[in-house]
């Protein structure tokens, strides 16, 4: 809560998300962690858009950071997705509204 006026904070949350396809079509998922808005749920690699980096390389870090791949070849595939986590008793943090932008990702051949 902002204490200055009583009232939750509102604050908007970007991030960029790579869908990863194997030569099987299965996609790549990462689980989330204890902490995090909705833990123990599966979801897209991907995560917040640091001031001034290009999503192109936030989604490349992204990924590295949160399982170790390298990928290649970012192509955008989706402008937008919005959700709004609103305060609630089992998420009892200010409002967030999340934007997300998708990039289909490849790994570089023989990349793990």
């Amino acid at each position: 809560m902002n204490s200055n006026s009583g009232k939750a904070t509102q604050r908007t949350y970007i991030g960029a998300y790579a869908v990863i396809l194997d030569p099987r079509d299965r996609l790549l998922l990462c689980r989330l962690s204890t902490g995090c808005i909705e833990a123990g749920f599966w979801t897209l690699p991907g995560g917040g858009i640091h001031w001034g980096e290009p999503p192109e390389q936030a989604v490349l870090r992204e990924l590295l950071e949160e399982t170790g791949l390298e990928g290649s070849e970012v192509e955008l595939i989706q402008q937008v997705f919005t959700h709004v986590y609103p305060e609630t008793e089992e998420r009892p943090g200010d409002p967030v509204h999340h934007l997300g932008l998708l990039y289909r990702v490849r790994k570089p051949e023989g990349g793990g």
